[in-house]
């Protein structure tokens, strides 16, 4: 019997190293996503447009999430995913439109949000990171992000592996339930980079955007909640970029 997506994932070490677990894949060689090169500078401009427009109210704000897939990301993970940064982002208030591509270019009535899955440890684009964290961004001195959401997908996986779901451990799971648990695992991330994207590279002491996701938090219960100090009582965004938060700069870390 052939394997399953999940276990083709898996087919590499785990690392257990003071309490957490890492991936450690093996190595590939795999085509670079391409982002308009000029979509950055738009953004910025369209974002400066925006920013403290309309009191910093982030309801009528439309993310262009572009997800560039050189993982071989079977299509019904990448659809659950979609579907988990929809149900967290849009309580907050946010609409997004979510597409698979082959390059993510710029549009005028919205803001891009590229992000990048990668099959194995990514080029390093983005200079090192600490031993292979599920995703990140880079962010300049104004906590502006510099380049595409990455995520490692063999990191993604192995961690998700080790939660539960529904009284059972997903490595127990049938796949295509290990697929569902795993593609909103992968949505959970992403949400998270997002986070990064659109707020700087601060972590809240609640909800999506704690400092560290553990295996349960990425497979177990409801989508996670915006953080509270984001959001007013209805749980809507306050905000829509990390300047318009009240004591932002409090929430910043060296985080990269």
């Amino acid at each position: 019997m052939g394997r399953s997506w999940i276990q083709r994932r898996l087919v590499a070490v785990l690392i257990f190293n003071a309490g957490l677990f890492a991936f450690a894949p093996a190595a590939a060689s795999v085509p670079g996503p391409r982002v308009d090169g000029t979509a950055s500078a738009r953004q910025d401009a369209h974002e400066d447009t925006i920013g403290t427009a309309a009191g910093c109210d982030g309801r009528d704000l439309l993310l262009d999430i572009v997800v560039m897939d050189t993982a071989g990301t079977p299509a019904s993970v990448l659809e659950e995913a979609g579907l988990e940064v929809a149900r967290i982002w849009s309580a907050g208030g946010i609409r997004l439109d979510w597409k698979v591509a082959r390059q993510a270019e710029a549009r005028q009535d919205r803001l891009l949000v590229p992000v990048v899955i990668w099959p194995a440890a990514p080029p390093s684009t983005s200079g090192p990171h600490p031993a292979e964290p599920l995703g990140w961004v880079a962010v300049d001195a104004k906590g502006r992000a510099t380049g595409a959401i990455e995520i490692s997908l063999p990191a993604v996986v192995s961690l998700t592996m080790f939660g539960g779901y529904l009284g059972k451990r997903v490595s127990a799971l049938t796949p295509p339930v290990q697929e569902y648990v795993v593609g909103r695992a992968l949505g959970r991330v992403i949400a998270h980079e997002i986070g990064h994207w659109l707020f700087g590279p601060g972590h809240t002491v609640d909800g999506l955007m704690l400092r560290a996701l553990d295996a349960n938090t990425l497979s177990t219960g409801a989508a996670l909640a915006l953080p509270n100090a984001w959001t007013d009582g209805a749980g809507r965004l306050i905000a829509r970029t990390t300047r318009c938060l009240p004591g932002a700069e409090q929430m910043r870390d060296a985080r990269r």
